[in-house]
């Protein structure tokens, strides 16, 4: 069986447990190049993060506040990595 190429982060009180022992808030999610989609309420909404991904290009809004869980394809435990980073 192969392992999925991303995790379902839940979100606690706005916070996500981005790494074993780290902690972050749902609203940097949103700036994460690992982060992928957010559950708002009950449907996954592309995260703006890919706004400069070729492939997705989105640039909905994501309400934070609604947001139940955080689809992330961080596999390899990096953990938050800014896109602000790669598009500077």
């Amino acid at each position: 069986m192969t392992e999925k190429p991303y995790r379902v982060l839940k979100t606690v009180g706005g916070m996500v447990q981005c790494l074993p022992g780290k902690r972050e808030e749902t609203v940097r999610c949103r700036f994460c190049i690992h982060s992928k989609q957010f559950l708002q309420e009950d449907r996954w909404v592309p995260s703006p993060a890919r706004a400069f991904c070729l492939a997705s290009r989105t640039t909905e809004d994501v309400d934070l506040s609604r947001v139940t869980a955080v689809c992330c394809n961080d596999m390899s435990g990096e953990g938050f990595s800014s896109v602000l980073n790669v598009i500077s």
